[in-house]
């Protein structure tokens, strides 16, 4: 190989055909890749069931791995995340997938209990996720020790209820996981919002979360609590999209 200190490589927005997993595995090749972004490239099915593509995913030392956009069925999902790096990845993104159906949850959900010891960053933005994904998703705290970020967002089926209940255990669980954006799922209202205020108030942790369809009325006692909570440090992006943070 050429290319002996390459670290980072972006292919986003290509379109590639079928018959590419030949190149994209002689990439996986190189010692030096830590970070390969393939976000809509018009990857289908066939792409993540290659064998030899898998094999060397599994023996590489990728970093962050961004597939988002691309098409998955059952049986590639399963090839695809039966086949990354455990003990090298640290950012996964498998965000606006386009699912032939909708068992893909419970696969990820199977690998992230099989122990990601460096997991930091995991987007399931726009992938299709209901109440139940939630609770498949919660097994995998345990296993995902340095869980920093998780990004749920635009997906509409999920019930204020449901991310609550979640965020409950999670963040009891998990005492790493400090930014959570949750855009695009339900509306909320005084009483989910103050339910919200409760279990963020007992999770030091977290220091950026975004949501939105949030009624003025209500974020002004969110706006209220995070200012109370970081005095001069709170940053506050509020409009009909809530941004807390710190700075």
């Amino acid at each position: 190989m050429k290319l002996p200190c390459l670290k980072t490589l972006i292919l986003s927005q290509n379109v590639f055909n079928s018959d590419c997993s030949g190149y994209v595995d002689t990439i996986l090749q190189l010692n030096s890749l830590r970070i390969l972004n393939l976000c809509s490239c018009n990857l289908i099915p066939s792409f993540f069931e290659d064998r030899n593509l898998c094999h060397t995913l599994r023996n590489s030392v990728l970093e962050e791995l961004n597939i988002a956009g691309n098409t998955f069925s059952t049986q590639s999902i399963n090839c695809l995340i039966s086949s990354l790096p455990k003990k090298s990845l640290r950012k996964f993104d498998l965000s606006h997938i386009i699912q032939q159906n909708n068992s893909c949850m419970l696969l990820i959900s199977n690998f992230l209990t099989s122990g990601l010891p460096l997991l930091q960053e995991i987007s399931l933005e726009d992938c299709h996720l209901n109440n139940d994904d939630l609770f498949c998703l919660l097994k995998s705290a345990p296993y995902c020790p340095q869980l920093k970020s998780l990004n749920i967002s635009s997906n509409f089926d999920l019930s204020c209820t449901a991310i609550l209940d979640f965020l409950t255990v999670m963040l009891s669980i998990n005492n790493t996981l400090s930014n959570i954006s949750f855009t695009g799922t339900c509306l909320w209202d005084m009483k989910n919002v103050l339910t919200l205020i409760d279990i963020l108030n007992k999770a030091p942790n977290v220091c950026c979360i975004m949501l939105d369809n949030v009624p003025e009325s209500c974020q002004e006692k969110l706006l209220q609590f995070w200012k109370n909570r970081f005095g001069d440090k709170a940053s506050c992006l509020a409009s009909s999209f809530c941004k807390l943070s710190i700075v």
